[in-house]
């Protein structure tokens, strides 16, 4: 079966788009291509782009449209997740491996008899309906290694995909693809563990001053962060700066600051590699720029 006929195949229960062969959104647009290269725009290209045919999380092409153009050659295929499901993806690579949390999920009852892919890596893909109104966003598990879950803002990559330097080819589990059963509901058990976060707490302080009101802003960036839409990068670096001002105070170490930013980004479907870069740059300008809020 051609990856385009899969890909065509599966619009009737997903929405697809192309990955390049490493696995990654592809630019499949002019514009894309000029702002990022052809395999992988920019994430602010991303948020931006109108294209029906592109790399999009937020909108992806159903059969119709795929039949008018031409499926680029070495393209794989990608399922946005959410939107009513998620899902549970066990890795197997090196230390980032699930497999403990596989054993015990499993003999738990967690693990429900689902759509089920095996990845090019060896890991598996567990694909879960979600309850009415109950939206999961990307994230990892509390107290879990090597296990993600793709939800909201997310995509995983379908069979019949072989990514770039893996030797493994993307396979649906016998008797378990989409077409040979229904999507399983998850196990409200599973729904509480994969929503589970750690309790997040404000940093101790010695010492009172007017200028808390600089943390109370930096903690109201942290609760009001938007979990869509193409402004969250600028609303992070809004938060690193609040931050870097936290820290030159000493109401907040950079660690802490740092793991924090990070966790809420993530929360909000973005990339620990695009975050870095914006973290750090913000996080310095605050240090470098006290406003003087209160003083």
């Amino acid at each position: 079966m051609s990856l385009l006929n899969e890909a065509l195949r599966l619009t009737d229960w997903f929405d697809v788009f192309p990955l390049g062969p490493g696995g990654k959104p592809l630019a499949n647009c002019d514009d894309c291509s000029r702002s990022g290269g052809n395999a992988c725009p920019t994430p602010e290209a991303m948020e931006k782009c109108k294209c029906d045919y592109c790399h999009s999380y937020y909108r992806a092409a159903g059969a119709d449209k795929w039949r008018e153009i031409r499926w680029p050659e070495t393209a794989l295929i990608g399922i946005r997740t959410g939107r009513g499901f998620v899902v549970v993806d066990f890795d197997k690579h090196g230390t980032h491996d699930g497999t403990d949390t596989f054993n015990r999920w499993r003999d738990e009852g967690l693990l429900r008899s689902t759509w089920t892919a095996h990845t090019g890596g060896d890991g598996l893909h567990f694909y879960y309906a979600l309850p009415e109104g109950i939206e999961i966003r990307n994230g990892q598990p509390q107290g879990t290694v090597g296990v993600d879950i793709k939800g909201d803002g997310g995509y995983v990559v379908a069979p019949p995909s072989q990514k770039r330097n893996c030797a493994g080819v993307y396979s649906w589990h016998p008797n378990h693809a989409p077409g040979d059963r229904t999507m399983a509901p998850i196990h409200p058990a599973l729904l509480e563990a994969i929503v589970s976060r750690p309790e997040r707490r404000a940093p101790s302080i010695e010492r009172m001053t007017d200028r808390t009101a600089t943390l109370n802003l930096f903690y109201w960036f942290m609760n009001t962060f938007p979990m869509g839409g193409g402004n969250r990068n600028n609303y992070l670096f809004q938060a690193s700066c609040v931050a870097g001002e936290c820290v030159e105070l000493g109401f907040l170490g950079e660690g802490a600051a740092i793991d924090l930013l990070k966790e809420t980004a993530r929360d909000a479907g973005l990339r620990d590699g695009e975050t870095r870069a914006t973290i750090a740059s913000g996080i310095n300008r605050g240090v470098n720029n006290i406003r003087g809020i209160a003083q």
